[in-house]
């Protein structure tokens, strides 16, 4: 009886814990061998945008699939800038939509909007600047961005719990992992 009571428990810590954390490793490891990382900080502001916006919570790890179709001219042609402004786009779209649907009267809502607008201000800042800056400014907004997805992941709001964990240890690894790579000269 008590391996029955034990099993669901250790379900929901691998499906709620271990698998986030472990996805978002092996996402900062192959987002990491790619150059110019900068869009992946919008990209992330975006995910929260969108959820917040439609009001759906799951929203979170469908706009994570959907980051691929986005994010993949960039790395295709090594040109930070398309799905930059892809993402600028979206967003004001989302903005929109957020406002038809009554979706920035929350509080907690609200404040996706300046995470959005802090968030894609980093990412250009690090697409357009200079070494080593441009490093610094990404690992800067990356570590920045993981504190964000902690903090929500502690509120349970706006996006999934598990997805708050995945974004954190991508941000997290990705940040350490850009730092690695300017300390090397790479």
């Amino acid at each position: 009886m008590s391996t029955t009571v034990l099993e669901p428990r250790r379900s929901r810590i691998f499906l709620g814990i271990a698998l986030p954390l472990a996805a978002g490793v092996l996402a900062a490891f192959a987002i990491g061998s790619q150059t110019g990382v900068a869009p992946v900080i919008m990209v992330c502001a975006a995910i929260y945008l969108f959820a917040a916006a439609i009001g759906r919570r799951w929203a979170s790890w469908a706009g994570f699939g959907i980051s691929f179709l986005v994010l993949a001219p960039g790395f295709v042609l090594d040109d930070p800038w398309i799905p930059i402004i892809t993402l600028g786009a979206i967003q004001i779209v989302l903005v929109i939509v957020g406002l038809v649907r009554g979706a920035w009267r929350t509080r907690v809502n609200l404040l996706q909007l300046a995470g959005a607008v802090l968030f894609s201000a980093l990412a250009v800042a690090a697409a357009a600047g200079a070494a080593p800056w441009a490093g610094i400014v990404t690992v800067f907004a990356l570590l920045a961005h993981g504190a964000w997805d902690l903090w929500h992941h502690h509120l349970d709001a706006v996006v999934m719990r598990s997805y708050a964990l995945f974004c954190a240890s991508l941000d997290i690894v990705l940040a350490v992992i850009v730092a690695v790579a300017m300390i090397a000269g790479v």
